[in-house]
């Protein structure tokens, strides 16, 4: 990750993430990165913006539900959205949206995403993400299927 001064037009500062950093969010406060990387790591690096000069990388928190017979090969992380409390990722692969304690980098809880009746098939593929703050509610483009959640 390069950061760039605006004004300028000059990077003053980077860090590593990693392989193919694919989406980031930034925290409402604007002290935290939250980037995924679906490739080989799939994982969502937290990164301290808090000084631009000096961004620090504070976590690399592995997304999805544990690799086991009913995966397909890893979660691809590909939507990030932060809130003051909490930041979720949607897991394209998985179909599942994963959700991290914003104060703690600690997974709280892997939400699988699935069509009533039909919870065995896989193919939802949850990507981009809009938390609606007065109501409290998650909204998920699920690109498989063509619909929100």
């Amino acid at each position: 990750m390069v950061v760039i001064e605006t004004r300028s037009r000059q990077a003053i500062a980077s860090v590593p993430l990693g392989r193919m950093p694919s989406t980031l969010a930034l925290s409402p406060d604007r002290r935290k990165l939250y980037v995924a990387s679906a490739r080989e790591s799939n994982s969502l690096c937290v990164v301290d913006v808090s000084d631009p000069s000096a961004p620090k990388v504070e976590a690399l928190i592995p997304t999805g539900p544990p690799m086991g017979p009913e995966s397909g090969g890893g979660s691809s992380p590909s939507g990030v959205v932060a809130t003051a409390d909490r930041v979720f990722v949607s897991n394209a692969a998985d179909d599942s949206i994963t959700v991290i304690d914003a104060h703690t980098n600690r997974v709280e809880a892997e939400i699988p995403i699935r069509i009533p009746g039909l919870e065995r098939l896989r193919g939802v593929q949850p990507l981009g993400m809009a938390y609606l703050q007065d109501a409290g509610r998650l909204l998920v483009a699920e690109a498989g299927i063509d619909a929100v959640a």
